[in-house]
């Protein structure tokens, strides 16, 4: 192996998390704008340098809810997280029935998703239980640590947390949503961290 600086992140993937994690906080929290511009620029171009274009996508919906002036209306912000709430329970249900078109090499992770990762997500769950899901360590990372042959990542919030808890995902994600959804303009602290968080 190679040495590396303590708790230095091991993956691609991590690496876009974290980044975009620490460019949330100092969207939210800096009232700098040229900071913030600084901030965003700058995690937007180290998420596209960890290739996740999910993650760039992610990250740019996040820059627009908290730079574009909310001040009269979060209607903007509360449009955005309607639309990607809905992209994120319907693309995995409504997709994997349609016959994908072949993919162009930028989509070819997207594609895979359709055609393999979410249709076998779906599989594992119809092998244990559509009202309880596969239960914690059936789906996902977890199945790596109980060393099952063909690991399902499921790869979406909610065939994930399907997966876990059934039919009881659709209270775990559907509160904090219309908690996010209920807020009053100008939203607080409170509300702008459940928006973003979503």
């Amino acid at each position: 192996g190679e040495d590396r600086v303590a708790g230095f992140t091991r993956d691609s993937v991590s690496a876009g998390m974290l980044a975009a994690f620490i460019g949330t906080y100092a969207l939210l929290l800096s009232r700098s704008i040229l900071f913030r511009v600084t901030a965003a620029v700058g995690t937007l171009t180290l998420i596209y340098l960890t290739t996740s274009k999910g993650g760039v996508l992610a990250f740019f919906l996040t820059i627009v809810a908290c730079l574009v002036p909310t001040k009269k209306s979060q209607l903007l912000n509360k449009t955005l997280l309607t639309c990607t709430f809905a992209a994120m329970i319907l693309l995995p249900i409504v997709l994997p029935n349609y016959l994908m078109p072949s993919s162009p090499a930028i989509l070819a992770s997207f594609y895979d998703r359709v055609e393999h990762v979410w249709p076998s997500a779906w599989h594992n769950i119809d092998m244990h239980s559509w009202l309880f899901g596969a239960g914690m360590g059936n789906i996902g990372v977890g199945q790596q640590f109980l060393r099952f042959q063909g690991v399902d990542t499921a790869d979406n919030l909610f065939v994930l947390a399907y997966g876990y808890f059934g039919i009881f995902s659709i209270i775990y994600l559907g509160l904090p949503f219309l908690a996010a959804l209920r807020r009053k303009s100008p939203v607080d602290a409170v509300g702008r961290y459940a928006i973003i968080t979503l």
